[in-house]
């Protein structure tokens, strides 16, 4: 062979005897297959492909080794040094698979690793070398592949085989059998995903991957229907906890793979996969606020101007307008009439922006198991999925019709505020040609979800989204370098005036803004006092207080959190996120009573379900998953099927025998032959 003839014979066989470079040798093979399953999974190869190309990338090395060093391999594979480093690598990868749990959430990595020492690590692992899946991924089956090869070699090289030798060909034969039940179970393995809804047969779920269910584009068809009879969230009282976000998604938030803490005062823990470290300064567990916006000469220049404004009552409404942040620098009118802005500086050429215009991009925004896909819309275009389409029908402005006591369509007179806006009509049509108008409006997300709830698919939304539009034609523009006021309708100025404080500048019939105070310098001055009066706890607004800093540059920052707040409050340039809410729902809360039914309706089986205690039929295990917090009669249910289980029970069975038949039955069966 020519690398038996190129290698000198020492350095052979000192590899052979060295299992320091042993295990450097298996750390690189390991690191070579988590790098060929990234790259398959970037292919996005599914489970059938990634075995495919697996098998064909061991056929080809098998090839090379014969062809070119078939006798030094055959050593190799047979000394006992390399036995022992690759018995220490799968006992050390056995290990990181019980250390680790299993097919967990990635959010439920977090609460588990989050905090400790080695959390980072395990986090890393889970997240870059499939750790989550570990027994399954191609790096781990690559070892049993190796432990296969030399086990096999080693039968081999003990040939022939005697009754008294049977437990040690059981033994070297067995590792061969769970690589065997590995693959099947890499091949055949399902993990699928649906949320049922109640008293709705289903027998589609959608096939997922990773530690999060999102990857929902291939379906899993069961030969029954599945039907959700009952479904219950054990109740508790409500409990609040701090969510912390170290992973920005690139669009301005956060990966939905939050880290929680108790929110005790005086905690103290490091966030994970960063050095920033959090305390805990006070729990309130129902707070008044009463924070507010102040000048702080110390602070970064900050404009932020106090207006009052006047709607013709007896209650005029205070707010603050920040020049600086484009969220909180106007303030839209909930009827659409008007906007006050607030900006550092007018110029003529900004005239163009207070005009109302139409929208500049039109998306569709479809969400299924945690999973989101855009679209552009376009009339008369087909958005494919598995079980159904969308089609594009057309966009209009402002609901028009709304149903009469018959249910027939009339024109409205009067558009009320939650049908103005755009709206785009779409067509869902299944496939079994069924088919359900969906309409969807821009401007009041939540109003079209109740008005198409009935037409989607449990756990399917849709929302339509604008951008580049103004739907106002009317604003008020405060502007601090030259101190004026300005009226402002359709990019035409109608009033322009000094910008005096305490003087109300009326620009409509009944309405007018009043500038109170202007604070060059503000930040907020956030304050929180305990509630003394006694109230229900589901009226309670609890409260924390929280430190974050960096311990490599000394930066600290303090912020109070309201469990009211809807969005995360971010830290260090936006790379941090923190929210103090309700408690998420888990898994152990949930029990579904489902049953099994086939296609004539006779009941297969029937069983209330829960996380740990599963229906399992025909080799499908159907566990309760998740729920819907905003329809109490939808369930998650997952369902498992792994082909490939009972062949590896097989292996792990023969290496108990074998042993017991070495160690116990060899001796009876030698003195009973007289050997």
């Amino acid at each position: 062979m020519i690398l038996d003839k190129v290698a000198p014979k020492a350095d052979q066989r000192l590899f052979r005897d060295n299992i320091l470079q042993q295990n450097l040798a298996l750390i690189i093979w390991v690191c070579l297959w988590i790098l060929i399953q990234h790259l398959f999974n970037s292919l996005q190869w599914n489970d059938v492909q990634q075995i495919s190309g697996f098998l064909a990338v061991l056929i080809i090395i098998t090839g090379l080794v014969i062809g070119f060093a078939s006798t030094w391999t055959y050593k190799l594979l047979t000394s006992i040094p390399f036995a022992i480093s690759q018995l220490v690598f799968i006992a050390a990868a056995t290990a990181l698979g019980t250390l680790i749990l299993q097919e967990l959430k990635f959010s439920e990595y977090l609460d588990l690793y989050g905090s400790v020492w080695w959390g980072d690590l395990a986090l890393l692992l889970v997240k870059y070398a499939f750790a989550y899946d570990l027994y399954r991924s191609l790096w781990f089956l690559s070892l049993l592949a190796l432990l296969s090869a030399s086990t096999l070699a080693v039968a081999w090289k003990r040939r022939p085989y005697t009754l008294p030798r049977g437990g040690f060909l059981l033994v070297h034969l067995a590792t061969s059998v769970i690589l065997l039940g590995g693959l099947l179970g890499k091949y055949g393995f399902v993990r699928a995903f649906n949320e049922l809804k109640q008293n709705q047969p289903v027998s589609i779920f959608w096939k997922v991957k990773g530690p999060d269910p999102g990857d929902w584009k291939n379906p899993f068809s069961l030969p029954f229907f599945i039907r959700l009879d009952q479904f219950e969230v054990v109740k508790h009282d409500p409990e609040y906890r701090l969510y912390a976000f170290t992973q920005p998604d690139g669009r301005g938030g956060f990966e939905d793979n939050p880290k929680s803490y108790d929110a005790e005062a005086g905690l103290k823990a490091r966030l994970p996969l960063t050095w920033k470290r959090l305390e805990i300064l006070q729990a309130l567990p129902d707070a008044l606020n009463r924070s507010t916006w102040i000048n702080d000469i110390t602070a970064p220049e900050n404009p932020v101007l106090q207006v009052m404004l006047g709607t013709g009552t007896s209650n005029p409404l205070l707010g603050f307008l920040v020049a600086q942040d484009s969220r909180t620098q106007r303030f839209n009118d909930p009827q659409g009439r008007f906007a006050l802005v607030f900006s550092e500086e007018f110029k003529v050429n900004d005239l163009s922006r207070f005009k109302k215009s139409e929208p500049k991009s039109h998306l569709v925004q479809l969400t299924f198991a945690g999973k989101t896909f855009d679209k552009e819309f376009k009339k008369g275009s087909i958005w494919d999925f598995p079980v159904f389409k969308l089609k594009m029908i057309r966009l209009f402005n402002d609901f028009p019709f709304k149903n009469d006591p018959n249910g027939k369509p009339v024109k409205i007179e009067t558009v009320p505020p939650e049908l103005r806006g755009n709206w785009a009509e779409l067509e869902l049509i299944t496939n079994d040609g069924q088919q359900a108008k969906i309409l969807l409006s821009s401007r009041n997300p939540e109003f079209s979800k109740s008005l198409n709830a009935a037409n989607l698919p449990p756990g399917l939304s849709l929302q339509y989204q604008t951008s580049g539009e103004e739907a106002f034609s009317q604003f008020v523009v405060f502007s601090k370098k030259d101190m004026k006021i300005r009226l402002i309708e359709n990019a035409q100025i109608l009033k322009e005036s000094p910008l005096l404080f305490d003087r109300p500048f009326i620009f409509k019939n009944g309405f007018s803004a009043t500038p109170l105070a202007l604070l060059l310098n503000a930040r907020v001055d956030g304050k929180y006092i305990p509630n003394t009066q006694v109230r229900p706890i589901s009226e309670r607004n609890p409260a924390v207080q929280i430190s974050l800093s960096d311990p490599r540059t000394g930066k600290t920052e303090t912020a109070w959190l309201d469990g009211r707040e809807a969005k995360p409050t971010t830290f260090f340039d936006k790379k941090i996120g923190f929210i103090y809410r309700l408690k998420d729902q888990e898994a152990r809360d949930f029990r579904s009573k489902i049953t099994l039914i086939d296609p004539s309706g006779k009941t297969l089986a029937q069983k209330e379900i829960s996380v740990n205690d599963p229906l399992v039929y025909k080799g499908l295990w159907f566990y309760q998953s998740n729920y819907n917090p905003e329809d109490p009669t939808v369930s998650g249910i997952m369902v498992v099927y792994e082909p490939g289980l009972w062949v590896t029970y097989l292996g792990f069975a023969m290496i108990v025998i074998g042993t017991i038949w070495m160690f116990y039955l060899k001796p009876i069966i030698k003195k009973r032959q007289g050997v």
